[in-house]
């Protein structure tokens, strides 16, 4: 497994781990800071670019799936 795979996995491991915790505050920081995180490692752009965001599916997603997740009430 290549390194970009292992950190992909180890971000996925990242987010479910979050998931299990309980709806609040301090999940909700981790998620931001998980996604910070990913953007920072994977070099996903801050300005939605779709040719990136075709050529890096799996990261798009579960990035988007990560944002998803969060409690912006």
């Amino acid at each position: 497994m290549d390194n970009h795979s292992e950190n992909l996995l180890s971000f996925q491991k990242s987010f479910n781990r979050i998931l299990k915790e309980d709806y609040g505050t301090t999940r909700d920081f981790k998620l931001a800071n998980l996604m910070t995180e990913m953007e920072k490692v994977l070099q996903i752009p801050i300005l939605r670019n779709e040719q990136w965001e075709l050529k890096h599916q799996e990261e798009i997603s579960l990035y988007r799936q990560v944002s998803d997740a969060r409690n912006l009430k």
